[in-house]
């Protein structure tokens, strides 16, 4: 089962779904099919609040025979989807975000929900020539008079009300199939080398992508993980289900988020990914936390990692030791057991790996993984090298 995230009165409200409004769409999709439009379905973070949403959107998926994209926090929802291209913005493969950045004048862009911050949804992309949101959403992260019409130089289209009853309604009706455009392969990785004391983080998500067990929570918090993880792995896994807290980029709050997770679903298995950096925000509260049976990776590079990756671009003019993005040393072992803490270093060749992911789905006690790396090993694409100058 799933984690239900209802009862959000800051988010959500129970907007009955618009029957006018959904025939009115009926024809536009049929119209666009008929000029032979490229239709994107891009599936963000609310499509995965409600398990029944994931076959209704597989169905309307099919009928349409659209092209699929999503937000990270989207991705669990595209778990077995035809025609799925992969995650947009950040960790997104090259090809996918240059298409998804010249949406243009024969693009249509339909949406599960609302992701519109700036890691996935730039400014430039605004000429798409139509958009429709599905939402229940009304007081989403970006709102401007609780709509994202500021984004798009065209009408937006707005239909309220639950994902699942809108697409319920929708596909009970004949839907023309639209033609889709060739996708490229995957990403196929060259070997990378790093320091035969660090873990190489190609490597490690690709084999502990091996490993995941069914009931599992993982979320990223402001480090390399949340840049990186989506592009070595860009098809979902149906074992997990992965959170970010991209939106805001509030280093540390993936710990609390974690928490909240494991006491509201104590029979799921709780991981959360947190760089050295985030650590110092909230590892004040481990001692509190050893009991719960959560289990935090520790990406320990002694930067800030993702921080520094952006200031070699727009900093590149300025020595580097004036970035102030280097850290002093902790032992995380040691300071894990020292607050009650079950706590392993993961070796540099992975040795061990399975051995402490089988510790994790096992101990009641909480388990803090170090993860020796390297700073500089940039895998995925982090759009704020765009915009930020």
């Amino acid at each position: 089962h799933l984690i239900i995230l209802e009862n959000f009165p800051a988010l959500t409200q129970n907007f009955l779904f618009e029957k006018n409004r959904c025939d009115d769409f009926l024809l536009f999709l049929n119209q666009a099919v008929f000029e032979k439009k490229n239709i994107y379905l891009y599936v963000c973070g609310e499509a995965v609040y409600e398990p029944q949403n994931f076959e209704c959107i597989k169905r309307f998926q099919e009928l349409l025979n659209a092209q699929v994209v999503c937000s990270v926090n989207g991705a669990f929802a595209c778990v077995d989807l035809p025609n799925f291209y992969g995650h947009v913005g950040i960790g997104g493969h090259p090809d996918i975000n240059h298409r998804w950045k010249n949406l243009g004048a024969n693009d249509v862009l339909i949406i599960l929900g609302a992701d519109f911050g700036d890691y996935h949804f730039l400014s430039s992309m605004s000429e798409v020539s139509s958009a429709w949101i599905l939402s229940n959403l009304y007081q989403a992260y970006g709102f401007i008079n609780e709509s994202y019409q500021h984004r798009f130089a065209h009408p937006l289209h707005l239909l309220k009300g639950p994902i699942h009853q809108t697409l319920s309604y929708l596909i009970q009706y004949p839907i023309s199939k639209s033609t889709i455009l060739a996708k490229g392969d995957f990403e196929k990785f060259k070997p990378q080398t790093v320091a035969s004391e660090k873990v190489n983080l190609l490597e490690f998500y690709q084999k502990i992508n091996k490993l995941w067990k069914k009931q599992t929570l993982c979320f990223e918090d402001v480090c390399t993980a949340y840049r990186d993880r989506q592009y070595v792995l860009p098809i979902p896994n149906k074992n997990v289900q992965f959170f970010s807290s991209q939106d805001g980029s509030a280093m540390g709050g993936a710990l609390g988020i974690g928490v909240g997770a494991k006491l509201a679903a104590p029979q799921k298995h709780c991981f959360i990914f947190m760089g050295d950096g985030c650590s110092r925000l909230v590892f004040g509260a481990l001692s509190e936390l050893a009991h719960l049976g959560i289990v935090i990776f520790i990406l320990n590079n002694q930067s800030f990692g993702i921080v520094d990756d952006v200031y070699q671009k727009i900093y590149s003019h300025i020595d580097h030791k004036k970035h102030h993005v280097k850290l002093a040393a902790v032992d995380f072992v040691g300071l894990a057991k020292a607050c009650f803490w079950d706590a392993e270093k993961l070796k540099p060749d992975l040795s061990n790996l399975e051995s402490l992911i089988d510790k994790a789905y096992s101990t009641k006690r909480s388990l803090l993984i170090e993860i020796p790396c390297e700073s500089f090993q940039s895998l995925g694409f982090n759009p704020r090298k765009l915009i930020l100058k």
